[in-house]
């Protein structure tokens, strides 16, 4: 195609121009092979693959430094991180640092709290250039965040308003987590605000005001809150999580917006939200990975870094993402069921794909209205409309007739 074709003289072209000292070893052939293969697999998000050939350059840095900034991506969206840091301090002692590098650095402070070496690496991000102007944000925010402890909540909402302004939705979040990272009494009154947007849909914070309210011990206050979310968003899989994980016998509570490691994390995943609806997945999971390493725990990152894949027809990794999901909770179970049924029914593998998603139906504790009418959608959308009919009547006999589900059903 004409893509690789520019591809290939540009790598010709590279390793024509390489500063002299790296000439002979950088202009071999297999040298020549390994950069090319690594910056198209690259190119096609094949990460663990990309990495293998990029790493085998080590040193080509000195005369080129796309070079560094395609190893870190590789790295990092790879998911190891260890690698990447490692990498880029020995960016930083050849002074060949770059944003992501910085980046980079910085994110590894912050989870570490050690505030004021990620705040030195996030304001040096701050004045490289950059490709996005969500990336001159992201910073601005991350160096903020890494900031608090020096501030009182006057000063650091001060700051905080000197964020771009085409963000505003994204400053309004932000200003929610400083006012429960501050414990203000003004939190709750600003979740409502939030969350009762009519012209955006911000039902995912509904989530955080909960689990805001369950940290300061009013589990029933926050299982009331669930509970009437869902009357509005059935669907939002991480409310369906919580719910089950309030009713349950862990309390599991896998955000804090008293962690700055944690609110930044939520501030990556927005962006590579943002990115991906974009479909700049390479970045997109970039900033996911570094989400994903400062709070670990908060799985439902987890389903974006799954849903960029399956856009690239990357169904090997993101098999193998659902797949680790679905242990997570019921909730997260069922999503990735059927998501991992989709992927089969494009491999061509339906019998497959019905056995999944049926023994996963059987296996389901509390079968929701919504669950039900998935699973029989999929059985009629596959041509088992014998097995479907049953499931429909079922719903058709529990709704009222206003029921937003009722007509699809019938």
């Amino acid at each position: 195609s004409y893509k690789i074709i520019v591809q290939i003289i540009f790598i010709i072209v590279f390793f024509s121009t390489t500063q002299a000292k790296n000439k002979d070893k950088f202009n071999e052939a297999d040298y020549i092979s390994d950069y090319f293969s690594g910056i198209l697999l690259l190119n096609d998000n094949q990460y663990n693959e990309s990495s293998k050939f990029l790493k085998k350059l080590n040193g080509l840095e000195e005369s080129h430094i796309n070079y560094s900034i395609n190893y870190l991506y590789s790295a990092i969206n790879s998911g190891n991180f260890n690698e990447a840091l490692k990498y880029s301090r020995k960016l930083e002692k050849q002074k060949l640092g770059s944003f992501e590098s910085d980046l980079i650095i910085g994110v590894f402070h912050l989870k570490n709290s050690n505030m004021d070496l990620a705040k030195s690496y996030f304001l040096k991000a701050k004045n490289r250039n950059s490709r996005f102007i969500l990336d001159n944000y992201v910073l601005n925010s991350l160096y903020n965040w890494s900031n608090l402890k020096s501030l009182d909540i006057n000063k650091a909402s001060l700051e905080l308003k000197k964020l771009d302004e085409r963000f505003d939705n994204l400053k309004r979040i932000q200003n929610v987590f400083l006012n429960c990272y501050f414990e203000s009494l003004n939190t709750n009154r600003l979740f409502e605000e939030l969350t009762s947007n009519k012209k955006t849909d911000f039902s995912r914070y509904k989530y955080f005001h909960a689990s805001y309210i369950n940290s300061l011990g009013r589990v029933n206050q926050a299982k009331n809150i669930i509970e009437t979310s869902l009357e509005l968003h059935p669907r939002n899989l991480l409310l369906n999580q919580y719910k089950i994980d309030l009713n349950g016998t862990q309390n599991i509570n896998p955000f804090n917006c008293q962690k700055e490691s944690h609110v930044a994390a939520e501030i990556l995943y927005i962006t590579a939200n943002v990115l991906s609806s974009r479909s700049i997945y390479s970045l997109s999971n970039l900033y996911l990975n570094l989400a994903k390493y400062l709070n670990e725990d908060f799985h439902s990152y987890d389903t974006l870094m799954a849903e960029n894949f399956s856009k690239i027809d990357n169904f090997k990794k993101a098999k193998k993402i659902y797949k680790d999901l679905g242990k997570r909770g019921e909730a997260f179970d069922w999503h990735s069921t059927n998501q991992l049924a989709r992927i089969l029914i494009r491999e061509e593998k339906k019998d497959q794909a019905i056995q999944l998603i049926s023994n996963t139906y059987k296996n389901l504790k509390n079968k929701n209205i919504y669950e039900t009418f998935d699973f029989a959608k999929f059985l009629k959308n596959n041509e088992k409309f014998e097995d479907a009919i049953p499931y429909y009547t079922k719903i058709i006999k529990k709704l009222k007739k206003d029921h937003p589900v009722y007509p699809k059903a019938t």
